[in-house]
């Protein structure tokens, strides 16, 4: 199973995300994390590059961007399923957060 990586621009739909792999991901995140305290360390979804590994119709993990500036950018937070672990989801996530990046570098320079 190779995954598609599609970018998320829908506020809701990324709260609908990220709500599920909080809860499918108890060991990851404290007992009782709310999707408010997770916006609040991710400062905003509206400013953030999300990326969603799909099977299908089913979202599989995630990655999110902080863009602090047109150089500069940091992985604010990211999960996939336990179930998909060690399948490279996780790896091709962080690849094209990656290229996303040197892209947006590439595209302010020129």
């Amino acid at each position: 199973m190779i995954p598609e990586i599609k970018e998320t621009l829908n506020i809701e739909e990324k709260l609908n995300i990220v709500a599920a792999m909080v809860k499918a991901l108890p060991a990851w995140f404290d007992e009782g994390t709310t999707i408010s305290e997770v916006m609040e360390a991710l400062g905003s979804f509206e400013n953030t590059s999300f990326f969603v590994a799909y099977d299908k119709q089913e979202a599989l993990g995630f990655i999110a961007l902080n863009m602090h500036s047109h150089y500069t950018a940091e992985i604010a937070i990211m999960a996939v399923l336990a179930q998909h672990h060690g399948r490279g989801i996780g790896r091709k996530l962080v690849t094209h957060a990656e290229a996303f990046v040197e892209g947006a570098i590439s595209s302010f320079s020129q």
